[in-house]
């Protein structure tokens, strides 16, 4: 009780109150000492991940009630454990760092979620990482997982991990994925994305990561889910029209369109792209508060002579998406791309 108290009050310390409030402490690691988490009793759930490069590979319970990586083939080796049991969207899992480790390159450690099965082979889904790096500042990755380990960077974020930092990940109703860091000095970063390359209805959370001399050590597993949003974001664009005129090839020219958000919740604008290569929107996405705009800006730049139409599509949580904004504009003179020849 004393740990779990101890916990709770460094949580309510960080200035993010309302993320962990939502998480129960489900494994604070408080029993003797073992290689293998995936041995403890009920009601703990824990299981080995299949097809590791070791069987012996899990995560240890430490004797000052930690876990870390355990593999008998040595450091820069893997070893992970998954919950055996199944969450669904609305779901947040999280973990707290008492101990750094790590090389700068492998992970250091992840919070796999989204996962389709407990392969960690052939699994499919996401994960936050987390880099140490001894030399440098760390980093917190959201990424695509593909067959356990294969893995794209989707958003990602530079920041020192301090001892008593909580890592939480959040998957919200419309999927939004987020990273979260809760830091043990007060202060607070995120990083947002949406994918759903990979979507199953249900899927598993595993702890992974890979072994060091000195391990990066991890206590109080923690989840829970995310209360409904009762807030309404509400979408709006403009001008809906933007004209470039006449623009001369091997020229540019650029305007802006102004995205307004007149709801009472965050608008979130997963994408923003033009359907012709003869336009360029930046930036690419935005989070905007209620109440709040963002400016987006249009590039035109001429491919062929002669009219060149377009849209712009605005992909975001808001009712009505996408929006849309109708581009017009016209190659006149000057020099194009030479089409490639095929065939």
């Amino acid at each position: 009780m004393k740990k779990l108290l101890s916990s709770l009050l460094v949580l309510m310390t960080l200035g993010a109150v309302p993320a962990v409030a939502q998480l129960s402490v489900v494994d604070r690691f408080d029993r003797s000492a073992t290689t293998d988490l995936s041995t403890s009793p009920p009601p703990y759930k824990w299981v080995k991940l299949l097809n590791q490069d070791d069987p012996s590979a899990s995560l240890q319970i430490n004797a000052d009630s930690t876990v870390s990586v355990y593999n008998a083939l040595g450091d820069g080796h893997m070893g992970g454990v998954a919950w055996d049991s199944l969450f669904t969207d609305t779901s947040q899992a999280a973990i707290i760092v008492t101990q750094k480790g790590g090389d700068g390159i492998n992970g250091t450690f992840f919070l796999n979620f989204r996962m389709n099965s407990e392969d960690g082979s052939a699994a499919n889904g996401y994960r936050l990482a987390y880099i140490d790096n001894p030399s440098g500042v760390d980093k917190v990755i959201l990424q695509r997982v593909t067959s356990g380990v294969n893995t794209g960077d989707l958003v990602s974020i530079q920041r020192e991990i301090q001892v008593g930092d909580t890592l939480i990940v959040k998957v919200e109703a419309d999927k939004t994925m987020k990273g979260l860091i809760c830091g043990a000095n007060g202060v607070r970063d995120s990083i947002v994305t949406n994918d759903n390359t990979y979507n199953p209805s249900s899927w598993y959370i595993w702890l992974r990561g890979y072994q060091f001399a000195t391990p990066a050590k991890f206590t109080d597993f923690m989840f829970g889910r995310i209360p409904a949003d009762t807030t309404h974001p509400v979408f709006s664009v403009t001008p809906t029209t933007l004209s470039f005129g006449a623009v001369a090839g091997g020229n540019s020219a650029m305007d802006s369109v102004s995205v307004q958000n007149t709801g009472d919740g965050t608008l979130r604008i997963y994408s923003a792209a033009a359907g012709s290569i003869d336009y360029t929107v930046r930036p690419v996405s935005a989070l905007i508060p209620a109440g709040s705009s963002v400016k987006f800006y249009v590039t035109f730049s001429p491919t062929h002579s002669g009219s060149a139409g377009g849209t712009l599509y605005f992909n975001h949580n808001a009712a009505g998406t996408p929006g849309t904004v109708s581009l017009s504009g016209s190659g006149s003179g000057g020099s194009y791309p030479v089409p490639a020849v095929t065939g």
